[in-house]
């Protein structure tokens, strides 16, 4: 089952590349898990979209990191592109590839020490928000015992 829910994420999160509302992540979601919307009181759409609306939450919500990141570098800004900038990468992607956090970063890192304790606290983040999103996952797909993926 864990291995089916991280190939499920490794299809579906890719879909967030794209700039859309969270409406419209969770309908891409349902869509590729073959669910139909058509009739939200069917069990695999109530608990797939409960999934798929913890995911776009916990990708879209970037301000309490970016407090911790700015109280160890006050000079650390999103730019434009705010929350697209933290955990839009995907899910079991390093985040260091992502170039443009890497450049920001290091612009408002001044050595070595202050940029480690950013990575880290961005790692811990995504570790975070990965377990919470798995264990949505596991009690959603596990209470509708009907739906199998």
């Amino acid at each position: 089952m864990r291995n089916k829910f991280i190939l499920l994420l490794a299809i579906v999160l890719p879909m967030f590349v794209l700039a859309k509302n969270g409406s419209y992540h969770c309908k891409d979601m349902l869509d590729v898990l073959g669910i139909p919307q058509n009739d939200p009181t069917l069990p695999s759409y109530r608990h797939a979209s409960q999934v798929a609306k913890e995911i776009t939450t916990k990708i879209d919500d970037y301000t309490s990191l970016f407090h911790r990141i700015t109280s160890v570098a006050p000079g650390f800004n999103l730019g434009e592109s705010r929350h697209r900038m933290l955990f839009h990468w995907g899910f079991n992607e390093d985040p260091k590839h992502c170039e443009a956090l890497s450049d920001r970063i290091n612009s408002a890192a001044n050595d070595e020490i202050t940029r480690t304790r950013i990575w880290d606290l961005i790692k811990q983040e995504q570790g975070r928000r990965n377990r919470s999103m798995m264990a949505k996952a596991a009690l959603e797909f596990k209470q509708n015992s009907g739906f199998r993926l």
